[in-house]
């Protein structure tokens, strides 16, 4: 009798030590330390990253940003010379979250994405590689190939300068440390009490609010507009601080400036698009908001020229508290497509603008640069927006407002600086090898007829359909203010990762088209 109740003793008291599950779905972003790819990485591999995003309840911080999380490769598929699989692919788990007080706490998680890369993760969380045969390189093979069997000497020189100049993309994934992976939890986890941090940083008071929210009803105008003057991005961001303290916090968070126009430039452009590699600091069009340009620009990607978070800033001639006020309006660039109102091939973006608001805050936070922050509710929106390319806008309304700190000694994250890979003649030889292997026209027809319908999705470029970018948005929205109540919106009721179920006090997703 007495061990029965010794036990239920340990598993009562056990119970009044924990804090409330995090609950299921709840998701978050880990930016990798080391290097991972299908060429080198085995089975059995570490996994070890660093948490971008708090994991915060009922206004706590439970697991603050910095905390170390740690992983295992599962599954490893390389591309070879593309006979046995269609693309490479790789299968992570991350399954440890090593608390502050050194407790090693196991976690059930799944992949959602691999930020801003040309990789694709479908919905059992492994990420597919591309193909080589899907890109511009091929097609200038087969045009090639066609000359050289009907003028050989036309098709000799293409040739030459398409191995030369449009050598096809690598086929392998090859994640440098730096990247980031967002993950959600497939289980809920508790927590010792004594693991209940603050609030992740302080929030705007009430007066402060009032009193930002009055600058931005103010404005004339809160849409940018591009140079021919058609209304484009919507402010969703507002900073408080010098430029000096915006540049160090958005570096210390991996942030890039942008290069300007030049041939230098445009030659580093084609090279990423025809090679489908990244191109870290590419340039970002001039916009307007109220008749300035911006006066700061800044942008983060990986390894796809298509995919990058970017946003642009515009000093307010007004000061709060002695401060500079900064307006933004940030987006992410998600594809590159023909748009027919712009009448121009331009990257095309997210239509839930929140989602890009969400990414500047856990960033910004991340550097531990932020003093307080919070949601400012917005009025007057119009019905329908677009950002002039044809994509109608998606927001709850709110515009999220940041108050940076001295920002001296900001938290910088892994992978700041990657090194350049120096010139080498093997490589480049054998580059060229694995090129030639992949351009005749026995290959490409053979790699064409074999695509799946899944492949043909990934390579697309389509977005897979999934709840954490909307789980991002309401986690945040949770703690940056907690008094906001659910609204309405059109899609509420019809889509469960909406409705916020997982997180209350959140405001539904409301769509303007």
């Amino acid at each position: 009798m007495l061990v029965p109740l010794l036990g239920f003793l340990i598993f009562v008291f056990s119970a009044l030590a924990l804090v409330a599950g995090i609950p299921e779905g709840t998701a978050f972003d880990v930016r990798q330390s080391g290097a991972i790819s299908t060429r080198t990485s085995r089975v059995g591999d570490a996994l070890r990253g660093v948490l971008l995003t708090p994991i915060v309840h009922d206004g706590k911080t439970i697991v603050p940003v910095g905390t170390p999380v740690e992983g295992t490769v599962e599954r490893v598929v390389k591309f070879g010379f593309g006979i046995k699989h269609q693309t490479s692919s790789l299968k992570l788990r991350f399954h440890t979250l090593c608390l502050p007080n050194g407790e090693r706490l196991p976690i059930e998680t799944r992949l959602t994405g691999v930020d801003t890369a040309k990789e694709g993760v479908d919905s059992e969380g492994r990420i597919h590689g591309i193909s080589p045969s899907v890109n511009l390189s091929s097609s200038l093979a087969v045009v090639a190939w066609r000359l050289l069997l009907i003028a050989p000497q036309a098709g000799v020189p293409v040739a030459l300068t398409k191995f030369l100049v449009a050598r096809s993309p690598d086929p392998e994934i090859s994640f440098p440390a730096g990247t980031e992976f967002r993950l959600e939890l497939t289980a809920p986890v508790a927590l010792p009490a004594e693991h209940a941090d603050s609030a992740p940083a302080p929030r705007l008071t009430e007066d402060e609010s009032r009193e930002l929210k009055k600058l931005v009803a103010a404005l004339p105008e809160q849409q940018v507009r591009k140079k021919s003057g058609v209304a484009s991005d919507l402010v969703n961001v507002l900073i408080v601080g010098s430029s000096d303290q915006i540049s160090r916090a958005f570096a210390a968070a991996g942030w890039t400036n942008s290069d300007r126009r030049s041939t230098r430039s445009v030659l580093k452009t084609y090279y990423a698009l025809v090679e489908r590699r990244g191109y870290r600091t590419a340039p970002m069009g001039t916009m307007t908001m109220n008749g300035e340009e911006q006066g700061l620009a800044f942008q983060k990607s990986l390894n796809s020229f298509s995919k990058r978070h970017h946003l642009r800033l515009w000093k307010q001639p007004e000061q709060w508290n002695g401060q500079d006020v900064w307006i933004s309006a940030a987006s992410e660039d998600v594809s590159i497509a023909f748009s027919k109102q712009a009448r121009a091939v331009t990257h095309m973006i997210d239509e839930n603008i929140d989602f890009e608001r969400t990414k500047v805050v856990n960033d910004l936070f991340f550097t531990g640069c932020v003093g307080s922050a919070g949601l400012l509710e917005r009025e007057g929106l119009p019905v329908e927006m677009d950002n002039g390319a044809g994509i109608g806008l998606t927001t709850d309304g709110h515009v999220a407002a940041i108050r940076l700190s001295g920002c001296e000694n900001p938290r910088l994250v892994s992978g700041l600086n990657p090194k350049r890979r120096a010139f080498s003649l093997p490589r480049t030889l054998k580059s060229v090898g694995h090129d030639l292997f992949r351009s005749n026209l026995v290959y490409l027809g053979y790699q064409a007829t074999r695509l799946s319908g899944p492949a043909k999705t990934l390579l697309s470029g389509k977005r897979a359909n999934s709840r954490t970018p909307h789980a991002m948005v309401r986690q945040q929205a949770d703690w940056l203010n907690p008094e906001l109540r659910p609204g309405g919106g059109p899609q509420a009721d019809d889509d469960p990762a909406l409705r916020g179920d997982s997180f209350q006090g959140v405001p539904s997703v409301l769509p303007y088209r």
